[in-house]
C-alpha cells in the first residue's frame, strides 16, 4: 500500500487522520479505513514543519501541542 485510491468518496463530516509510525512511515486513514501508507523521511519532516515550524499551518494546534508538552514536566 502506497498510493491512494481515486475511489474514496469524501462527503460532509469525513473525519481524514493522519499519522506517523516508526520509520517514517504516515498512514492516512479515511473514515476509519486505512487507504495509504508511506514511508518517507522527507514527507513525515515536511507533515510535521507543516504544524510545528515557524510559520504553521494551525497556529492553535501548534499552541496545544506546546501547553501538551508542557503538562508533561
Amino acid at each position: 500500500m502506497g498510493e491512494a485510491s481515486d475511489d474514496i468518496k469524501l462527503t460532509s463530516g469525513s473525519v481524514i487522520e493522519i499519522s506517523r509510525f516508526p520509520g517514517y512511515v504516515l498512514q492516512t486513514k479515511v473514515k476509519g479505513e486505512i487507504v495509504s501508507k508511506v514511508e518517507s523521511e522527507l514527507l513525515c519532516r515536511a507533515f510535521i514543519y507543516m504544524y510545528l515550524g515557524d510559520d504553521p499551518f494551525d497556529k492553535e494546534a501548534k499552541e496545544k501541542f506546546g501547553a501538551s508538552m508542557l503538562s508533561l514536566f
